[in-house]
This record gives C-alpha cells, structure tokens and sequence, in this order.
C-alpha cells in the first residue's frame, strides 16, 4: 500500500525530510523504518544525513547508516533513482514517491551484504517497490532498467563503496 505522498522538496537548496513511516506494519511483511533526512550536496547528490532502515520479506534488515572511512565519519550518498531526465515523463522523478526504494537499491548496490548478487539486489528493489503500492507497469519499466546491458556493465565495473560516501558536515 502506498502513501499517496509526492516526495518534491521546495527549492533544490533545502534539506529534505520524507516519512517512511506511512504503513501499517504487518507481521513478518516487508517494511521501511525512519525518516530520512536530505541534503542537496552537488547539484545532482544527496546526501542521508540520518540512519533509516528496510527489513525484506525474509527477515533481513538493512540499516543505512554512517561509517568511518579514514578516520572520518561520512554518510551515504544517492541520487535518488539514477533515471535520465528524458525517462521522467515515463517512469517518475528520481525524487518522488518511490524515492526510499531507490535510496534502498543504492545503499544495496554500494555495500552488496553477503556478497548479495545484482540479480538480489534487483529483487529487493522489485519487493521494496511492491510494498510502495507502485503500479505493475511502472515497476517493470524500473526492473528492465536495472537488468539493462548499462546496468550490467556498471555493476561489474564499479566497486562497492566506491563513490557512494561522503564526510558529514561538522556541527
């Protein structure tokens, strides 16, 4: 079931606060927990500046919080869906509704758990976007995305953590 919500920020510059907090949790059913905050950091980035979590329909939680790399804490950082401005009309924002399932499937990309497949961490975007209530169509517009040759190349290419951190603001 989903919000209904439209998750837009009011100028480019604000940090951004969604609730995820808007299902009834059912025993044992997939479920999102937290409220992400937002930073816009370079134009195109964003910037998770709190910890929120995902637990999957077998039980596995995934916290998306800070870590120490070098000695520093740094914090995760999305582009939401990493969706080409011309898909928009097609598909949705990278911001919009379904932007925590986007922020999951990143965050799952970046740190691959158990040395999770690409084809798992499709298969978590797939689930997260079920529960999000997005229409069929929608959804497997999004999964043929994911399975694309790019896609594929990229999951290859690109290591884990290689980009997809930054260090937290001071005060």
């Amino acid at each position: 079931m989903g919000s209904g919500l439209v998750y837009r920020p009011v100028a480019m510059t604000d940090t951004w606060t969604i609730p995820l907090e808007f299902m009834e949790p059912i025993p044992g059913a997939p479920v999102f927990g937290g409220v992400p905050r937002l930073e816009f950091i370079d134009g195109k980035d964003w910037l998770l500046s709190n910890d929120v979590w995902y637990r999957d329909a077998l039980g596995n939680t995934y916290k998306m919080t800070a870590r120490t790399i070098g000695g520093r804490p740094q914090r995760f950082v999305t582009d939401g869906g990493t969706i080409p401005p011309w898909a928009w009309p097609i598909v949705g924002h990278p911001m919009d509704d379904l932007f925590p399932a986007y922020l999951l499937h990143d965050w799952l990309w970046a740190h691959r758990p158990g040395d999770m497949t690409m084809e798992q961490t499709n298969d978590r975007l797939n689930e997260s976007l079920r529960v999000m209530g997005c229409k069929t169509w929608r959804r497997e517009a999004i999964m043929i995305a994911v399975y694309s040759p790019t896609a594929r190349r990229m999951w290859r290419d690109v290591k884990p953590l290689e980009y997809h951190y930054a260090p937290c603001r001071e005060g």
